[in-house]
């Protein structure tokens, strides 16, 4: 029940930066689960509409970038090359290409995934 209230959740995503910050907010409250919620995001990320791509990116970061648990990092791993190259490909605009590199290049800096996970 709890998973299905997530992927609701998730289909009603908006641009608006607020529901991704609450949305982040519960992902980074069960972080005990993050590796059932991480496979939740990236599969909804797998079938969201190309203009629903970049807010699944942001949702990302913003869990990665306040997590303090390290688990999101640790289960997302082998994921978020996947979901920021299919978030590039999808990107409706010169735009959200910069967005998509530049989150990338923050995540390098940060050394959130070391190069060899974000070099794609």
């Amino acid at each position: 029940a709890f998973l299905a209230g997530i992927k609701e959740e998730l289909a009603s995503i908006e641009e608006n930066e607020k529901n991704i910050q609450a949305l982040s907010q519960v992902f980074r409250y069960y972080a005990r689960h993050a590796r059932q919620l991480s496979e939740v995001l990236t599969e909804w990320a797998k079938q969201c509409f190309p203009w629903e791509m970049i807010h699944a990116m942001h949702l990302v970061d913003d869990i990665l970038l306040m997590d303090n648990t390290g688990r999101y990092k640790a289960a997302l791993a082998d994921r978020v090359q996947a979901v920021a190259v299919s978030t590039f490909r999808k990107a409706q605009s010169d735009q959200e290409k910069r967005e998509v590199i530049r989150i990338l290049h923050a995540w390098q800096e940060l050394r959130v995934f070391d190069a060899a996970t974000l070099d794609a």
